[in-house]
Formats: C-alpha cells, sequence, structure tokens
C-alpha cells in the first residue's frame, strides 16, 4: 500500500487528504468493491494520523456514496466514485 504523507501547510484539511487518497487507493481496487478498510485504530497508525482524523475522513467517504460503515463489522466499499466527487473540498 502506498505511502500516505500529511502535508500539514496546505490549504486542505488533513482528513480531506485523507479521504481524497482512500479514493485513489480504491480506484486503484485497494480495497476492492466489497472490500474491507483497516479498522479505525489500524489506519491511524498505518497513516500516521489521529482517530478523529480517520473518523473525520470516513465520514467523508460516506458522504460521497463511496464506502458504507457496518457497526462492529467495519468500514466497506460501495464502489468507486464518479470522475467529479467533489475531491479536495472540505
Amino acid at each position: 500500500m502506498p505511502d500516505f504523507v500529511p502535508d500539514h501547510t496546505a490549504d486542505v484539511y488533513v482528513y480531506v487528504q485523507l479521504a481524497d487518497f482512500l479514493v485513489d487507493e480504491i480506484r486503484a481496487g485497494r480495497p476492492p468493491a466489497g472490500g474491507r478498510f483497516l479498522g479505525e485504530d489500524e489506519m491511524v497508525g498505518e497513516y500516521g494520523v489521529s482517530l478523529t482524523t480517520v473518523r473525520r475522513a470516513l465520514a467523508v467517504l460516506r458522504d460521497r456514496g463511496v464506502v458504507r460503515t457496518v457497526p462492529v463489522k467495519g468500514t466497506f466499499v460501495i464502489g468507486p466514485p464518479p470522475a467529479d466527487d467533489g475531491a479536495q473540498s472540505g
């Protein structure tokens, strides 16, 4: 999995950067449609961001209709977003 490096000097919030990164991963098939993301705590360790950042990024993806979260089970990919999904907004 490619590395996510948050840019704290960017004009875009880190949670939006992470959401955009995860969209790119989904478009690359990592994870595929129907596949499960890492758990929130695992994402904190994997991406070096706070739990709040992970939760906000996943909320963005849910709002975009890209993922669904099932309590206790995890967050699953519904499918890739359309090309004009509003990336870099927030």
